[in-house]
């Protein structure tokens, strides 16, 4: 009902975006496991409220996922969305941009490698090392606070290593190095 609904209002609000976040929640094959039955509706109501949403002029559908294969194939054929933008974990390059833009505007110390941390954190997304960046800030600050340092909280090496540590379990890719002999 609550999807129904969304793609109604979407209607009834032209000009409208309707956004569904993590659609590989709702959106799942239809055959198989233990909700087979309930499956079976909501990918129905969402083919459904796709197909008649292309009729309404200046609504736009947009889907994110981070698991395209487990989609119900019917949803994501030709003609339910015309575009897929996929989005690759960043790059090294990329990766030190994060860095250097989470930590621009804070005092650093010298002996922050950010190469290390690029390399540290291959894999890994885009918003968990700008997370990983904004912890190591608040880490400075609570140390700062309790040396009486005042608002000269500088971001050590230290702090990035031991926000990388806490967040080890958070989005921690899984990834390993792999010999042509296992290929």
């Amino acid at each position: 009902k609550k999807i129904a609904a969304a793609f109604r209002l979407a209607a009834d609000s032209a000009p409208s975006l309707l956004f569904f976040d993590e659609f590989d929640s709702m959106a799942g094959k239809r055959e198989g496991g233990p909700n087979e039955q309930f499956q079976r509706q909501v990918v129905g109501t969402l083919l459904r409220g796709l197909e008649e949403i292309r009729r309404t002029p200046r609504v736009i559908v947009m889907a994110a996922t981070n698991d395209i294969d487990s989609l119900d194939a019917a949803l994501i054929r030709s003609g339910r969305f015309d575009h897929r933008i996929r989005v690759d974990v960043p790059d090294a390059d990329a990766r030190l941009n994060i860095f250097h833009k989470r930590l621009k505007d804070v005092p650093t110390s010298q002996d922050l490698d950010l190469g290390r941390m690029v390399a540290e954190t291959e894999g890994r997304s885009g918003a968990d090392i700008a997370a990983l960046a904004d912890l190591a800030k608040v880490k400075a600050a609570k140390r700062a606070v309790a040396i009486g340092e005042g608002e000269a909280a500088t971001i050590t090496q230290a702090d990035l290593e031991q926000a990388l540590v806490e967040r080890r379990g958070k989005e921690a890719p899984q990834l390993r190095p792999v010999e042509w002999d296992e290929v």
